[in-house]
């Protein structure tokens, strides 16, 4: 698996968020097996693009609150270390 620095993603590569979660009381998306993959990819998209601080429970969101140019930058660090090939010689 690759690693992803995002605070909805936890240190074992599962993901925090209520919309997956088939018990979380409240959540308006809650999953259940009916869920398509095109919804279970688009919902997983958006939450890269926007990330859900309220179903966070990683330590990656202290600093995405205090420091968001910090938290960025190890995020790209990352993408470069585990998700970018180097390209072959």
């Amino acid at each position: 698996a690759t690693p992803i620095y995002h605070i909805n993603i936890r240190a074992g590569g599962s993901i925090a968020l209520c919309d997956l979660c088939y018990t979380c009381g409240g959540a308006a998306n809650v999953w259940s097996p009916a869920m398509t993959m095109r919804q279970l990819v688009l919902t997983v998209s958006e939450l890269f693009a926007n990330p859900k601080p309220d179903d966070c429970h990683s330590e990656k969101l202290h600093e995405w609150r205090t420091n968001k140019a910090k938290f960025e930058q190890t995020a790209r660090e990352w993408t470069a270390k585990h998700a970018i090939k180097a390209p072959s010689s």
